[in-house]
């Protein structure tokens, strides 16, 4: 199997993944029954569900309560020592705007009164962007995509039930990390750190410096700022062939 792992993810490699269970059964996890459940006997916790929160009540500069909307019903509860905003990426900056805290332009836009000014609050969001593309194998090679002939997917099946292994004995893909700058050009490389600078947002001093680090961990050739997704012609152990180093190309 192909692994270029140099212990910074630089490279590509097949994630492990199994399907069969047969000789453990595992067991589903999520945040409630792995945190909630173990404590829901302890006496100073109480889950409300169905609220909605809509701002930290503060005196000053200090968060002394939440006001929250339960059952069509505005309710307030006062804290003692704080409170824990964990609303998201959108939602958390838009519970300190309603509780006054944010750009005074912008509070006074949305009729709040601004009762502690900090006009950071609700920027700097940045987007994962995500790319996709569809490719060909060669003539002979199957893909997942093969499963819609019944035949060859009552076929597999028997294997999967015979042999535990098969396109349904797992769901493998293939992932990578890979430079920027190992993939384009000197030339285009410092075009397009240009045109970064050219329609940079970078307003503050953090943004500023934040920003010089991106462009310093882009031109760096060793630096994995690219993840690739890839899913195998053939989803189990797989050899190195012309195709594979064709996925792995196409898709960088």
């Amino acid at each position: 199997m192909l692994t270029t792992y140099v212990k910074d993810h630089f490279g590509f490699y097949s994630s492990l993944a199994a399907v069969d269970r047969t000789s453990d059964k595992g067991r589903r996890s999520y945040a409630a029954t792995g945190y909630l459940r173990p404590n829901l006997s302890r006496p100073n916790l109480k889950v409300l569900t169905e609220v909605l929160a809509t701002k930290v009540i503060l005196q000053g500069n200090t968060a002394t309560g939440v006001e929250f909307m339960h059952d069509g019903k505005r309710h307030t509860i006062n804290v003692s020592k704080e409170v824990i905003l964990s609303g998201g990426t959108v939602n958390s900056p838009q519970i300190l705007e309603l509780s006054g805290i944010g750009d005074p332009e912008v509070l006074k836009a949305a009729g709040v009164e601004c009762l502690v000014e900090n006009k950071r609050v609700g920027c700097n969001f940045q987007d994962h962007v995500l790319g996709g593309m569809l490719y060909d194998l060669k003539d002979g090679l199957k893909s997942l995509d093969s499963l819609h002939d019944s035949e060859y997917q009552k076929a597999m099946e028997k294997v999967y039930q015979e042999t535990g292994e098969g396109p349904y004995g797992s769901p493998g893909m293939l992932m990578g990390f890979v430079s920027y700058a190992s993939l384009v050009s000197k030339d285009v490389l410092e075009d397009t750190i240009a045109e970064i600078r050219k329609n940079s947002l970078a307003e503050t001093d953090f943004e500023k410096r934040q920003e010089e680090t991106i462009i310093s961990q882009l031109s760096e050739p060793k630096f994995a700022n690219i993840q690739t997704f890839c899913s195998l012609p053939y989803p189990y152990p797989f050899t190195v062939t012309d195709n594979f180093v064709l996925q792995v190309s196409a898709l960088s």
